[in-house]
């Protein structure tokens, strides 16, 4: 199991003054910079250091140095899109790992980090100069309501992220009332449309098509579109046991966590959805009033893994007498492999349509076996 251990905990200690060092000896080197982008630039310097650090502890604490390279990958593409070259990530990555293994000599498993390090210079190198980003899997269109043929989800699809990229409320929930009056289901919406729709907002800001703001206003019209959908889920045919979701302490993406939420209730689960970044002290203590035969965590960023099989562990040990079953899913999950099983997990979601279809098998003693295609547990 993933443990906040020695050298976890050294990488979090030291990530300011890491940070501090590799962005002041980067503008040093590269006088050029100052001119450019000036103190605004060197505070980013300093958050994109202190995340590669983070993110470095994540993959350590998953034990994986894949996931580290993962992340390189990405953001190499982020910063190509925004006409910043793979050198410079390239030279960045170098640079912490080098005052990262200075800070740690003599300390805790100094040859796992270098593996973890290498691994994400590796990739940067790998993709070579110029590489291009990867396109959205989904396109926004401005396709007007009265036009939409609701039954083409794809369309809908379409035609709901032009509106959420809008910020028209009206336009979002409009486009889901018209898809729910061809007879789509709430939960269809939830998987075919609104899901797809939230991976693309990430693709396109990562691909500088859109800013930080409109990605924040779109997830706040999606928000207020879940708030409307949610009379209208459909009953269930079954009623099943209790169940709890929440995000973990220092999450601060919730809205992958309430869509599970609200897919489970549909399937007859009687859900306490709990939010994000909540206090694991609270989590345990709803646990131990709910008494929930399920809870599900979600895990976005892999620095928090470490937090997550905290509170597995708080969560098993509140629950030990009728051992309810732990559901994770999330970004995190998708970055390493085995994250699930190193944080305690018994099963694993990767999307919406996996928690739907197999949502009538969880329950206490259930335990990952994996996916109808032979991958990874789909649950």
């Amino acid at each position: 199991m993933v443990r906040t251990d020695r050298l976890t905990r050294a990488l979090r200690d030291m990530k300011g003054r890491v940070a501090e060092k590799v962005t002041h000896d980067f503008f040093e080197r590269h006088p050029q910079w100052k001119e450019q982008y000036g103190q605004a630039g060197y505070e980013h310097g300093l958050r994109d250091a202190a995340f590669h650090v983070d993110f470095l502890a994540g993959a350590a604490e998953a034990r994986d140095p894949e996931a580290f390279a993962e992340y390189a990958r990405w953001a190499a593409g982020v910063l190509e899109a925004r006409g910043i070259g793979r050198t410079f990530l390239e030279e960045n990555l170098i640079q912490v790992r080098d005052a990262v293994l200075e800070e740690l000599s003599g300390g805790p498993e100094p040859d796992l980090l270098r593996e973890i390090a290498d691994a994400g210079i590796a990739a940067v190198r790998e993709e070579g100069p110029g590489s291009p980003v990867a396109r959205p899997t989904l396109e926004p269109s401005d396709e007007p309501l009265e036009a939409l043929q609701a039954d083409s989800l794809d369309r809908v699809a379409r035609a709901y992220l032009g509106a959420i990229l809008s910020g028209s409320r009206n336009a979002a929930t409009g486009i889901m009332d018209r898809a729910m009056e061809s007879g789509t289901s709430v939960p269809d919406l939830y998987i075919h449309v609104i899901q797809r729709a939230q991976h693309a907002l990430g693709d396109l800001w990562a691909a500088n098509r859109i800013s930080v703001a409109q990605e924040h206003m779109a997830s706040a019209v999606t928000q207020s579109v879940l708030a409307h959908l949610y009379p209208h889920l459909p009953d269930p045919a079954e009623l099943r046991g209790p169940a709890v979701v929440t995000g973990v302490a220092g999450e601060n993406h919730q809205i992958g966590a309430h869509m599970v939420a609200d897919v489970l209730e549909a399937e007859g689960w009687s859900v306490r959805f709990l939010g994000s970044d909540v206090p694991h002290s609270a989590v345990v203590s709803t646990v131990e009033s709910e008494k929930p035969q399920l809870v599900g965590i979600s895990v976005t960023m892999l620095f928090n893994l470490g937090a997550a099989a905290e509170l597995i562990q708080a969560v098993r040990d509140a629950g030990a007498e009728w051992a309810p079953t732990i559901l994770t899913g999330g970004r995190a999950f998708h970055l390493s492999a085995n994250a699930w099983r190193e944080v305690g997990a018994d099963v694993w979601a990767p999307d919406l349509a996996a928690v739907r279809e197999l949502a009538s098998t969880l329950g206490p003693g259930v335990t990952g076996s994996g996916s109808p295609d032979g991958g990874p547990p789909a649950l």
